[in-house]
């Protein structure tokens, strides 16, 4: 009776630890991924913005131009 009470204590013990090790897996891949999620999302983040200065560069330099092509015609 002692044998067979110490082989399901010792197979509950294993059983629990690697149960622990799956969970520890589980939410270390899920931490990995929320934080490949957040990369991404700074990352288009960063390409939203940039094509946002570019394009508030090109309206300054429109309107740049079209000022200074004013100004010709003014003194002209």
């Amino acid at each position: 009776m002692g044998k067979i009470k110490e082989f399901f204590h010792d197979e509950i013990e294993r059983a629990s630890r690697e149960t622990d090790d799956y969970e520890y897996q589980y939410n270390k891949w899920c931490t990995e991924q929320q934080e490949l999620e957040r990369q991404r999302y700074f990352e288009n983040q960063l390409k939203f913005t940039k094509w946002q200065k570019l394009r508030i560069q090109f309206k300054v330099w429109k309107f740049q131009f079209i000022s200074i092509i004013l100004r010709i015609f003014r003194i002209g």
